[in-house]
């Protein structure tokens, strides 16, 4: 997957795990990712698939990936957010979140990492295939805890799942002394495990061919027969599928994704996505959160009406530069989802919103500049919000 295309897990700005992948490429580039010249992504600088892990299946593993039938003929991003633990709530107890919430200190201090925008040709494209409509939701807790003795076991687990050889690992990568992945090596492949709850396998140079994608149709179809064919990889029992699409200055990439379809937000928690990339598979994510079973609370919600009122109030988070608000913006998609910022210690519910940009430079495509925006979702009574939270760059 093209390092501009890996912004596409839509509300997860994950900017601990975006100076994972940063480090990731210094210390561990890969042949394709040599060969490669940097190309211009409007969209947040490196993006929120790097908030998730890749996991990348080579095609030639005996007894894995078989080929595909032919089809039928109708077949600021915010910077330096700090968002901090909760510590007013009680544990939860065995019948599950505490109730009522306590109050969350959400404090983001925004900094400039770059333009926070998506291109498309209309605010349709742009909508997520699963946004919730909820008047309530959890709030659940982010912490990189994984010791390495657990990332070991998992990509020990997943080689041995893929009859991969046995993994040859790496010194474990700490950053302040925390510890942030392990990678290893099996054979042309790369596992990595994320302590935040992400596996990553990288194909490298060999990365499986499959049929093209002409359109949502044909993106579904290929999103069912991948999830069919790595079953054995999906954290969960029942998925949905889900596709969506993004562009960049090289063209279209789609989006392909089967997720946890028992939860509300397994969109976003607890899913599998397929990386295909000119077409071949050459990566696929798999995450799921290492605290779903222990949320910190179910908080209430904004409405939508009201996430509207506080954008024109302009009490959002965004990357986007002021010099490019146009006079009396207004959103074109208000969505609520899950979304997880830079070096917080929460998921939390936020409305996303896309704002055009009729100012903003596009790369010489000539599709439109929407600005993402976000919300907190979350009622005022609950979250406690710094002084520093809506300063922009």
């Amino acid at each position: 997957m093209k390092p501009e295309h890996l912004s596409h897990a839509i509300g997860q700005v994950d900017d601990a795990l975006l100076q994972d992948t940063d480090a990731l490429r210094n210390r561990r580039p890969t042949p394709t990712q040599k060969r490669r010249a940097p190309i211009l992504r409007i969209a947040l600088p490196a993006a929120a698939a790097i908030a998730v892990a890749v996991l990348v299946i080579n095609g030639t593993v005996p007894g894995m990936l078989q080929p595909r039938p032919s089809p039928t003929p109708n077949g600021g991003v915010v910077a330096n957010h700090t968002l901090a633990p909760d510590t007013t709530l009680a544990p939860p107890g065995a019948t599950g979140a505490p109730q009522p919430p306590g109050v969350l200190q959400f404090n983001p201090q925004l900094g400039s990492m770059g333009m926070s925008a998506e291109m498309a040709y209309s605010p349709a494209e742009l909508r997520c295939p699963v946004a919730l409509n909820a008047t309530e939701l959890p709030v659940f807790r982010y912490e990189e805890d994984l010791s390495e003795t657990a990332l070991r076991d998992k990509i020990t687990q997943t080689a041995q799942a893929l009859s991969l050889s046995a993994p040859v690992f790496k010194t474990p990568f700490y950053s302040e002394e925390k510890l942030m992945d392990i990678t290893a090596d099996c054979g042309d492949m790369q596992i990595i495990a994320w302590a935040a709850g992400r596996l990553t396998v990288f194909f490298n140079a060999q990365a499986q061919p499959v049929e093209a994608i002409a359109d949502a149709s044909e993106a579904e179809a290929l999103t069912a027969w991948l999830a069919e064919q790595y079953a054995a990889l999906l954290p969960f029992a029942q998925p949905e599928i889900a596709v969506s699409c993004r562009y960049s200055t090289i063209g279209k990439h789609w989006i392909l994704k089967a997720f946890d379809a028992t939860q509300p937000w397994g969109y976003w928690q607890s899913y599998v996505e397929f990386g295909v990339e000119d077409g071949r598979l050459e990566s696929i994510v798999v995450y799921q959160s290492n605290h779903l079973d222990a949320p910190l609370g179910t908080y209430p919600l904004l409405t939508p009406a009201q996430a509207k009122e506080k954008f024109a109030q302009r009490a959002f988070l965004t990357g986007v530069p002021e010099a490019y608000w146009p006079e009396g913006m207004t959103p074109d998609v208000v969505e609520l989802v899950y979304a997880h910022f830079r070096n917080t210690a929460y998921d939390i519910p936020v409305y996303q919103c896309y704002a055009l940009l009729p100012d903003a430079p596009n790369g010489g495509s000539d599709t439109n500049i929407y600005g993402l925006f976000w919300v907190p979702a979350v009622q005022d009574a609950y979250l406690e919000i710094g002084p520093d939270a809506y300063q922009f760059n």
